[in-house]
């Protein structure tokens, strides 16, 4: 699932359930598998970030957690 497809509380919920699934089973694409670089990574994100929010904020919700994920 990625985070285009989240449009409501459930899709959202599916959505941390795979990630939950992903970081359990070595996140292979992962590069913040700690709490602490998950979290610094979600704040660069939402400090970088310069275009509209998603319409709907369950999408937007679901950009930030996976892009905490990978960013640098």
């Amino acid at each position: 699932m990625t985070a285009d497809e989240v449009h409501d509380k459930e899709g959202f919920i599916k959505l941390l359930a795979q990630m939950r699934e992903e970081l359990r089973t070595g996140a292979k694409t992962w590069e913040n598998t700690s709490l602490d670089d998950f979290l610094e990574a979600m704040s660069a994100w939402v400090n970088d970030w310069q275009w509209p929010v998603a319409t709907n904020p369950w999408t937007h919700a679901a950009k930030l957690m996976q892009a905490a994920t990978r960013y640098e």
